[in-house]
């Protein structure tokens, strides 16, 4: 199963109108993938990875009773989303080597935890910052055998004791500083496996985290403020059905997403609903007045323009999607909460979309 990335839920406010028709705004969930800038072929979506550990680490790879601290295989295992992991030698679409340093306990200090009970009495807890120093480096070659990735990286990651390197059955709660002292010198061999085995899943998110955007489909979750109106002077199925269109557009993008399709919004089926979404909100926008019992009042247009900027970006129109989004954020008429919406839309997922977009042509 793919890693998903959930983003940050909207505050959304919805205030009540002053005017006769009121707007009323669904917050829509919709998953979609992010296309990664160096598509790989269809067949050669796949991915391999080798580590070269330094043997001096092998005294940090078990516990005393024989468990395996580190597990390469397993931490690689999902290093690019979306790509197929396969042996080494089978001329997979991108290669990955790990070629790690000695890895050192740098230093351990004690400090102050949350408080805890203890007989009914609120008591300091203690523990330790357990420092580290881990160098390795990172290549990757693609199925033509260009080297596409070759980073030198010194990650010092602090690892929290016993939070972050807990051992099965260990002493979870120390009460002093001398506690932590004792504890940690009857496991110190275990919980330097742990902590070893911390700073090497920091090191796989390092190099996950520079692969994905260049050839991983990362699953991310997005939430729309969709708005139309309500009310009895005018008749708004119009925009009942402008959101219709966008609601089915966004709930088959979530089915394909969810099949590792391997597409963002780019297939016919949704684009045309969301055109279909747009045109209607565009026609309604003509008929913005400032005329009280107007059927597309100040309040409500200024709504429908947040929704035009979310829909010419699925129909990827950036340009136009950046001029909606802009005008909302300046917008006296749109509440507090929608313009918030409009700007982390606008600063965090519209440059993505439109940086990775050539991908998809």
């Amino acid at each position: 199963m793919k890693n998903k990335l959930i983003v940050t839920i909207f505050s959304l406010v919805i205030a009540t109108s002053t005017f006769a028709q009121k707007v009323k705004t669904n917050m829509e969930s919709m998953w979609c993938e992010a296309l990664p800038k160096n598509p790989l072929p269809a067949d050669k979506q796949t991915f391999s990875c080798v580590t070269k550990e330094d043997p001096a680490n092998a005294n940090f790879n078990r516990t005393s009773d024989g468990m395996y601290g580190t597990n390469w295989n397993g931490m690689t295992s999902k290093l690019i989303t979306g790509l197929k992991n396969i042996p080494a030698g089978t001329n997979p679409g991108v290669a990955v080597t790990i070629i790690t340093e000695p890895f050192y306990i740098t230093g351990k200090t004690t400090q102050q935890g949350a408080p805890v009970l203890v007989n009914g009495n609120s008591v300091a807890s203690y523990q330790y910052n357990i420092k580290t120093s881990y160098k390795f480096r990172a290549v990757a070659v693609d199925y033509k055998g260009d080297t596409v990735l070759d980073i030198r990286h010194s990650l010092v990651p602090q690892i929290l004791y016993p939070q972050d390197a807990n051992l099965p059955g260990g002493t979870t709660t120390f009460t002093s500083a001398t506690a932590v002292e004792s504890e940690y010198r009857k496991k110190e061999k275990d919980i330097n496996v742990m902590v070893k085995m911390k700073a090497g899943e920091a090191i796989t998110k390092f190099i996950s985290d520079t692969l994905n955007p260049m050839y991983g489909y990362v699953a991310i979750q997005m939430f729309f403020p969709l708005s139309y109106a309500k009310g009895k002077a005018h008749n708004y199925s119009d925009l009942d059905s402008a959101l219709d269109f966008m609601k089915t557009a966004m709930d088959s993008v979530t089915k394909r997403t969810r099949k590792d399709a391997h597409v963002n919004w780019n297939f016919e089926s949704a684009q045309k609903n969301v055109a279909s979404a747009v045109a209607i909100w565009e026609s309604a926008l003509k008929q913005e007045s400032q005329e009280k019992d107007a059927r597309i009042h100040p309040e409500l247009a200024a709504n429908l323009r947040l929704n035009l900027a979310m829909g010419y970006m699925m129909l990827n129109n950036f340009d136009k999607s950046s001029e909606f989004f802009n005008k909302c954020i300046n917008d006296p008429n749109l509440g507090k909460g929608e313009k918030r919406n409009a700007e982390h839309l606008n600063n965090n997922f519209l440059p993505i979309f439109k940086a990775r977009q050539p991908a998809s042509k």
